[in-house]
C-alpha cells in the first residue's frame, strides 16, 4: 500500500471502521476521507483527523484512491457499489478491493464450508473473471494475499485448534489454509 499512498492524493475508505488505513495513508501525506455507517467510527476518524461521511450521496468531493478492504463480499448490490465508486473517482482513479478469493486453493478444497463463508455476513465473491468483464473499470493486478493471521503461525498449532472446534463445538467451516485465500484487485477507472 506504500507504493499507492506515496503520490499523496485524496483518499477515501469505504468501511473504513474506526480508520487504521487512513492513519496509514495519512502518513505520506494523502488527504483522507472514509465512508463509514456507524455513528460511533465516523466520531473517531472526526477525531483523528479524517472527514468522515456516512453515505455516497454525502460527497461532493472526487478520489484519486478508493480502496475497500474486507467489504464487498457484504453487500447485495455490487455494481451499484461500483458505479458510486466510479462516480466518486478522478478520471484514471484507482479503487482498491480486498476480498476472499473464491478461486483460492482453499476455497475450492473446502467448498461450501470455506472458512470465509458467513452467511448472512459475508454472502458474495465476485470472481477473477467478474472484475475482468467491467466496462467501467479495467483490472490492473490481481494479488493474491492472506486476510488471516494463520499462515503465520505453526501449521500444526492452526490445525490443533480447527480440530479442537470441530469437536467441542460441532462445527466444520473449512481447515486453514497454507496458500493465499484473499486478493487484493487494483481497478482503474475508465471513461469520463
Amino acid at each position: 500500500m506504500s507504493l499507492v499512498f506515496k503520490d499523496k492524493g485524496r483518499v477515501l475508505d469505504v468501511g473504513c471502521n474506526t480508520g487504521e488505513l487512513l492513519d496509514f495513508a495519512g502518513t505520506f501525506g494523502c488527504v483522507t476521507s472514509g465512508l463509514e455507517y456507524s455513528d460511533d467510527s465516523r466520531e473517531v476518524i472526526r477525531g483523528k483527523g479524517h472527514t468522515p461521511y456516512q453515505a455516497f450521496d454525502e460527497i461532493s468531493d472526487q478520489f484519486e484512491i478508493i480502496t475497500a478492504f474486507d467489504l464487498i463480499e457484504h453487500l447485495y448490490d455490487i455494481p451499484t457499489f461500483l458505479n458510486n465508486c466510479h462516480d466518486k473517482l478522478v478520471k484514471g482513479g484507482k479503487l482498491i478491493v480486498l476480498t476472499g478469493d473464491i478461486q483460492s486453493v482453499s476455497a475450492r478444497a473446502s467448498g461450501a464450508h470455506w472458512w470465509y463463508v458467513q452467511y448472512p455476513e459475508h454472502i458474495v465473491f465476485p470472481s477473477r473473471l467478474f472484475f475482468e468483464s467491467l466496462s467501467n473499470f479495467k483490472l490492473e493486478n490481481w494479488v493474491p494475499t492472506y486476510a488471516a493471521a494463520a499462515y503465520n503461525y505453526p501449521f500444526y498449532k492452526t490445525l490443533l485448534s480447527h480440530f479442537k472446534r470441530m469437536v467441542t463445538l460441532k462445527k466444520y467451516n473449512g481447515l486453514p489454509s497454507r496458500f493465499p485465500d484473499h486478493a487484493l484487485i487494483i481497478l482503474t477507472k475508465v471513461g469520463d
